[in-house]
């Protein structure tokens, strides 16, 4: 336990925003943990999204604050003035980084005076928990601003917190040597660190404190026992993104898109009950899945279109009433397929990123994985009509894997595993 038999503060720093339901899923599920494994009673939320989610999150009874490092949300400022302040941030937060080995409580003080007023429960002994999830890559974008300011928020909080605790992590892959050299000098004094797959564990490197442990989402949204388990309302639930901000091609993502209106074609031609949705609505980030959903439903056979509802409501906890409420669902997004899991739904994942073939083996659901970019209709089809047709031995399989992935997530927040990190406050 962190400060153990002491009320704890703890700070979920790198988190995104709530309208990502996956992320959100994320936070809440963080939440638990720290809870129930770390001995932290408060678990602050520090975000660039603060005001906006500040209601949102505040019905989980987590309270959202600033980031340890000023970073604009986009469309707060041009994106000309986010970088230059983005910069101005990084100066200073490199001038207190190293003052810090020589005076802490210097440190500490320019922070909270230069940097974030966050910084001020750092210096009463809040632990920082670093948010799990998959921000740590290369993107498209030469210049990945989200992955810079994470990677400092990372190397500060290494460098002042008395205690730092990693959530299980995708890290990679990377296409440039500066952001692997960037995220490895942030998580340098990080310990253990925390893969949520194995692929991820190449990328830190040879260093022997590294743990795997599943993604920590499987946690924190399952029903609580007072919401017992109804008739399933949809027999097929689907969610869509628009992958091609990880790389490939359109003539991948038509090919991805036919695949699905087969699908649809096929359940409504079997009299299946479906819903179509998303996991993320943010424009500004060309993030918006339930456009894609619509678009899909529309551009399929008249029978699917009449047969298929569209679900627009991306709360993640409608989403999770919606996975629990249906017998078998096929997610894009990783974390709606955690989801389900989580709930009890078998679900088939669509890759996107090797995150999500990485988090299915590890539970040992490896058949039940798709390539977005060859996906084949009659194949997905066939998977969907079998899980369907033998549905008590798919919940079975889901049932049985999401207990191990508890029980390791479990075993790695424990006191023999997770100590010693950076000392106790």
């Amino acid at each position: 336990m962190i400060g153990a038999g002491r009320a704890r503060v703890g700070i979920l720093i790198n988190a995104y925003s709530y309208s990502n339901a996956g992320d959100a899923a994320i936070v809440i599920s963080s939440a638990e943990a720290s809870r129930t494994l770390l001995g932290i009673d408060q678990l602050l939320v520090s975000t660039r999204y603060a005001e906006q989610d500040r209601s949102r999150y505040a019905a989980h009874a987590l309270e959202t604050v600033a980031p340890l490092v000023p970073f604009a949300s986009t469309g707060e400022l041009s994106q000309a003035r986010r970088l230059f302040e983005l910069v101005r941030a990084l100066s200073v937060a490199l001038v207190i980084g190293y003052v810090a080995p020589h005076s802490r409580r210097v440190a500490l003080s320019l922070a909270v005076r230069w940097l974030s007023p966050t910084w001020a429960f750092v210096a009463q002994g809040a632990a920082v928990v670093l948010c799990g999830g998959g921000y740590f890559y290369s993107s498209r974008r030469r210049l990945n601003m989200t992955l810079v300011h994470a990677a400092a928020q990372t190397w500060l909080s290494a460098r002042l917190a008395t205690s730092v605790v990693m959530m299980p992590q995708s890290v990679g892959p990377f296409h440039r040597r500066w952001d692997r050299a960037l995220v490895r000098s942030a998580l340098r004094d990080v310990r253990p660190l925390v893969a949520r797959e194995e692929a991820s564990l190449a990328s830190f490197g040879s260093r022997p404190d590294l743990a795997l442990c599943p993604d920590i989402a499987f946690l924190g949204l399952e029903h609580s026992p007072s919401q017992e388990r109804v008739a399933p309302a949809f027999d097929l639930a689907l969610t869509v993104m628009d992958w091609r901000w990880a790389g490939g091609s359109d003539q991948e993502y038509e090919r991805y898109l036919a695949a699905l209106r087969w699908l649809l074609s096929n359940a409504a031609a079997s009299g299946l009950r479906v819903a179509v949705t998303g996991h993320s609505a943010m424009p500004e980030h060309a993030q918006d899945d339930l456009a894609v959903a619509e678009a899909l439903v529309r551009s399929c056979d008249e029978q699917a279109r009449r047969t298929t509802v569209v679900s627009s409501d991306l709360d993640v906890l409608a989403l999770r009433d919606l996975y629990a409420a249906s017998r078998v669902v096929v997610g894009t997004r990783l974390h709606s397929c955690i989801m389900a899991l989580a709930v009890g739904s078998p679900a088939v994942a669509l890759s996107y990123q090797p995150k999500t073939l990485g988090t299915y083996s590890m539970l040992g659901l490896s058949s039940w994985v798709r390539q977005v970019r060859s996906l084949d209709g009659d194949g997905l089809w066939e998977t969907v009509r079998g899980m369907l047709d033998d549905e008590p031995a798919s919940r079975h399989e889901a049932a049985v894997a999401v207990g191990l992935a508890r029980e390791q997530i479990a075993l790695t927040y424990s006191d023999a595993i997770i100590w010693p990190v950076k000392g106790e406050a």
